[in-house]
């Protein structure tokens, strides 16, 4: 039996196809514990239940139930999925493609599905931990900027941490109103500020040692790779992690004619950001990196794009090579890395 839910936050739209037979009509939920009952009473008709859904706000709690009745349950990533492009969407129709595409998914055409890999809820919390900080970060430069352009209607121009106790003091003394104006944006920024440190360093705690990281790798740097790979051993080999990256060249190729563009950013993003960032100062602190050693020339003679273009290509390096060195594959001393 295969089933393809919708899935939202009220309610769940369902499709059920028997074996080789047409999809049955689409049913709807309101309740999640109704549509598990429905799923429990499935099993008792059926050999073997499959269930598939897209991933999205909602989690993966849902898929971990499922999986602990005994239900094989897929979360794919979201896409549109009707055919043909007759500006039609409904929850109906995605419960049906679904349930249509885990049917051919299951029969062997793997190309059918994306499934992603359903993460543990140990590692689903460290996750958030640090996505929550990157949202920590967000909020306090949107209230800084703020803050910036309030100013201007007082002919003031601000920069840096106008908020700081010397800065604020001066402002008080020099422009009482604009001081007036910004004092509950100052009083929200900081404490953004001491929730963010906070953030910082518990992301840090969690962090391996000095020793079992490669020089320039700081703790909250590993901490946030580590938390959005989830597990290095997920991979199996150097292009899945590549890929997941984002930072492989695009490519248009037909006959003959071969392109490669830039990169795709197909993957996670935050990722990328912190790969990137550590590839900027791995070039500073570890000159025998043997992947820096293969750029160092062309990196010395480049400028601007060319030197950022060689930057995506040492992160994509050191993205494979913390998958070796984090899956016992290859040691700091062989990849030409000094430890920290």
């Amino acid at each position: 039996m295969y089933i393809g839910i919708d899935a939202h936050v009220e309610r769940y739209v369902v499709v059920r196809q028997i074996d080789g037979l047409p999809p049955q009509p689409a049913q709807t939920f309101r309740k999640e514990e109704t549509l598990l009952n429905w799923v429990a009473k499935q099993q008792r008709l059926a050999a073997r239940v499959v269930c598939c859904y897209e991933a999205g706000p909602t989690g993966f709690g849902l898929c971990r139930q499922l999986r602990g009745m005994g239900v094989v349950c897929h979360v794919v990533a979201p896409k549109r999925w009707a055919e043909n492009d007759d500006g039609v969407k409904t929850d109906r129709r995605d419960a049906r493609a679904l349930c249509g595409r885990v049917e051919s998914y299951e029969r062997g055409n793997t190309s059918a599905l994306r499934p992603v890999r359903v993460p543990s809820e140990e590692e689903e919390h460290a996750r958030a931990l640090g996505r929550q900080r990157e949202a920590l970060k967000k909020e306090l430069k949107r209230n800084a900027q703020r803050g910036r352009g309030q100013a201007l209607l007082y002919g003031e121009r601000l920069k840096g941490r106008w908020w700081s106790e010397k800065r604020w003091g001066q402002m008080h003394c020099e422009h009482g109103k604009l001081a007036e104006l910004l004092a509950p944006l100052r009083a929200v920024i900081l404490v953004i500020e001491e929730q963010l440190a906070a953030s910082t360093k518990a992301l840090e705690s969690g962090s391996i040692s000095e020793e079992e990281r490669p020089k320039g790798l700081g703790a909250l740097t590993w901490r946030m790779i580590k938390g959005e790979v989830c597990d290095f051993a997920r991979f199996e080999n150097r292009r899945q992690v590549a890929s997941y990256t984002g930072l492989c060249p695009s490519e248009t190729s037909s006959g003959r004619s071969r392109r490669q563009g830039s990169v795709t950013k197909h993957g996670n993003p935050l990722l990328r950001q912190y790969l990137v960032e550590a590839a900027w100062r791995l070039i500073r602190w570890q000159p025998d990196w043997y992947a820096w050693k293969k750029w160092r020339g062309e990196f010395a003679r480049a400028s601007g794009g060319r030197r950022k273009q060689i930057v995506v290509a040492l992160a994509r390096t050191l993205a494979v090579d913390m998958w070796r060195l984090y899956t016992g594959q290859t040691d700091m001393e062989k990849l030409g890395l000094a430890a920290g």
